[in-house]
């Protein structure tokens, strides 16, 4: 590996850490710099802890049917506190894609649809961009809401998304996969010689 190679690496993961408020670039004189959800680092240097989220109240089920390919979809559940970035990575587990692109999910279930109901991946924040790291229970979806999310804006895999119900958490981790149907292509397929 290159000193470039470590570079982009590193100045990727310093950018996700922003992106998801983990580090802080330029924090204000006197504010906290949270390190995470339950710790803090004071003004003085100290640290200080955040008491832990309550429980979720409900799971969100989501129906994940591959555009890209004729009968491949899957189920997946996430936390209704959890963000739309979990929902994403419950997304890569079902279709076994490497986290390496952007992605964006639209609101109003139309592919490449209205900015205005756009989440993107949190990479690099960019103002007036809405960033996926939003909880799901703050964008009020009701039953039978489609959503579009797009991976892999060059290759672009197309899910359709159809809320299908919120229940009761059963104990178990969140998010996952709690069923696949089909086999998905591979996400890089084999170049012809």
């Amino acid at each position: 590996m290159t000193e470039r190679d470590v570079s982009w690496v590193v100045g990727d993961v310093l950018r996700r850490g922003e992106a998801y408020g983990l580090i802080e670039r330029d924090p204000e004189p006197g504010q906290s710099r949270f390190l995470g959800p339950h710790v803090a680092l004071t003004p003085a240097g100290g640290i200080a802890f955040r008491a832990a989220p309550r429980p979720s109240t409900s799971v969100v089920v989501f129906d994940a049917e591959l555009v890209n390919a004729r009968g491949v979809r899957a189920t997946v559940a996430v936390s209704a506190d959890e963000h739309l970035t979990d929902l994403h990575d419950a997304i890569q587990e079902a279709f076994g894609w490497y986290d390496d692109h952007l992605y964006s999910f639209w609101l109003d279930g139309a592919f490449w649809g209205d900015e205005n109901s756009e989440y993107t991946s949190p990479v690099v924040p960019d103002h007036g961009v809405r960033t996926a790291d939003v909880p799901i229970e703050e964008l009020d979806l009701a039953a039978g809401a489609k959503i579009a999310y797009v991976f892999d804006f060059g290759d672009e895999w197309r899910v359709r998304l159809t809320l299908r119900q919120s229940e009761p958490p059963d104990g178990g981790p969140y998010p996952r996969v709690l069923q696949r149907v089909g086999q998905p292509p591979p996400q890089y397929p084999a170049l012809d010689d």
